[in-house]
């Protein structure tokens, strides 16, 4: 089971106010750094007043930080056993 995520990939349908955020696992943070692939992959998907991306955010280059923050508060069952994101550090 991966123990380090991040995303690979943002989708966004603004006008619709519809995202989605692939998100790649590695076994650990030095896996991802050595450049191996990764070992699974989620898709997260937000709409309406629960879509952390926004034409402002995306102008400002901060969409993927909204999407880690808004991973944080994933519920679990989107990941079993436990929310990686839930109390993460950024790095």
């Amino acid at each position: 089971m991966a123990s380090y995520w991040r995303i690979t990939a943002i989708k966004a349908d603004l006008d619709a106010q519809d995202s989605s955020v692939t998100l790649s696992g590695y076994i650990d943070h030095q896996h991802r750094i050595d450049g191996l692939k990764p070992i699974e992959s989620r898709i997260i998907r937000w709409t309406g007043s629960q879509n952390p991306i926004s034409i402002a955010n995306m102008l400002a280059g901060t969409a993927i930080e909204a999407a880690y923050e808004k991973l944080k508060e994933v519920e679990t069952r989107a990941f079993m056993p436990a929310n990686p994101f839930a109390g993460a550090l950024d790095i």
